[in-house]
């Protein structure tokens, strides 16, 4: 590291990836732990708590002798420092796939404090490291099965991968998904009947936020059951934009790219924490969708690099099976795909270590034409207007203002208030 990198840490102190320690001690443990279990992160050893620099006489053995203590055993860089003949160590920690313990204790960092897991959040670090599964377990009888959600996905399966039609038993069985005469969570999920007598986490919340009130609607069937049902929901939702011709064709577009909202929702289903006890919530604002689950991208799979490492492996095969993933490891780069093809909507992914979020905002991607710009400019000058007073201001068709209108609105420049004779239009 170089000296002028040395100081800017020193000048923003101490952070979730960021400790410093006057002196060495055993208890440094917490810190080296702590971080591997998150973000990972950077200990100076030798650096007091408000930044200054003390120096450290710690050898590298004694550091080495500490790190003993630490299960599994952690890899770290060792960095020296001179500064002004005061000697710093650094130590730099990468994020783990495992989970580490200090005298069989695990820590997270939250802030520039080393927390403590309890048992629950214990389960869930394991389930965000891959190390146990929550589609293995099981759940209850056999009786928890509706076999009318069976059936229709033998018919799907068969209709999408032309998969031969099978008896819940031998499927069940084939498949992994009985465990000691009980049907496991994924089953459950599945196909299961009243499920949330069992599975108290596993709905999906839409909640769509309007000027003056909030909708909220769960969606808590099977997935069998669900996921037709919040499909035909999202779509109905989204605003059909009429571009114009481009070329020789009208082109007539979502104001939101369908297909990759649905990839999404599905990676969401497949990937998401289940040990956790929140909810999937697509959340609906004025100019964005934002795709929200609990559970980070497993440990090697970032947004650049999306391989197939379900979290949920017998949940994700299901989905392939029922026609829902096309492409095991593709989800993210459908999503990229269509989004750059759509001339309304960016996204952002947002990973956070407990939480995923796919956020679908709008920005033209498209010059606006003149007509456009002109309607923007009465609105500036104009509480609120009418089309029909738009029209008679600019010289032009109803039918062609109502259409910039609703293109405007797509991109999130002008808002729709009021219904029918007392529609009227405002800028955002």
């Amino acid at each position: 590291m170089k000296i002028n990198e040395l100081f800017d840490i020193l000048r923003n102190g101490e952070s979730d990836t960021v400790e410093f320690k006057s002196k060495f001690n055993k208890d440094i443990n917490r810190e080296i732990v702590a971080f591997a279990n998150t973000l990972g992160g950077l200990i100076l050893i030798g650096i007091s708590d408000d930044g200054k620099i003390v120096g450290t006489d710690v050898t590298d053995q004694e550091i080495f002798d500490v790190l003993s203590a630490i299960v599994p055993p952690i890899k770290l860089k060792l960095e020296r420092i001179s500064v002004s003949g005061k000697k710093i160590v650094l130590l730099q920690i990468d994020k783990s796939k495992y989970i580490h313990t200090y005298r069989n204790v695990a820590y997270i960092r939250i802030g520039s404090n080393n927390k403590p897991l309890d048992p629950r959040e214990f389960v869930e670090k394991a389930s965000e490291s891959l190390l146990i599964f929550w589609g293995n377990l099981p759940a209850c009888n056999i009786s928890c099965i509706d076999n009318n959600s069976f059936s229709r996905f033998m018919k799907a399966r068969h209709s999408v991968r032309n998969l031969p039609i099978v008896k819940l038993k031998d499927y069940l069985t084939g498949k992994g998904l009985i465990v000691k005469n009980k049907i496991t969570n994924s089953a459950l999920l599945f196909f299961g009947k009243d499920i949330s007598r069992y599975l108290y986490n596993t709905k999906i919340v839409y909640l769509r936020f309007n000027r003056d009130n909030t909708e909220r609607i769960e969606f808590s069937d099977n997935l069998v059951t669900l996921l037709p049902k919040l499909e035909t929901h999202v779509k109905s939702m989204l605003r059909r934009i009429d571009l114009g011709y481009r070329g020789w064709k009208r082109k007539i577009v979502y104001d939101y790219p369908f297909f990759a909202l649905r990839e999404a929702v599905i990676n969401a289903i497949a990937h998401r924490n289940y040990f956790d006890p929140g909810s999937i919530f697509i959340k609906q604002y004025p100019n964005r969708i934002e795709i929200e689950n609990p559970g980070s991208f497993p440990p090697g799979v970032t947004v650049d690099n999306p391989m197939h490492k379900p979290r949920n492996p017998k949940i994700s095969d299901m989905l392939f099976e029922y026609g829902y993933i096309e492409k095991y490891g593709s989800g993210i780069n459908k999503i990229k795909k269509e989004v750059s093809e759509h001339p309304l909507v960016e996204v952002e992914f947002d990973v956070q270590p407990y939480l995923t979020r796919v956020i679908f905002r709008k920005t033209s991607k498209m010059s606006l034409d003149e007509l456009s710009q002109h309607i923007l400019d009465i609105l500036r000058n104009n509480k609120k207007m009418s089309s029909a007073e738009l029209s008679a201001e600019l010289s032009a068709s109803k039918k062609t203002i109502v259409s910039k209108l609703n293109y405007l609105i797509a991109i999130g420049l002008v808002e729709k208030i009021g219904n029918g004779p007392y529609t009227r239009y405002v800028l955002k």
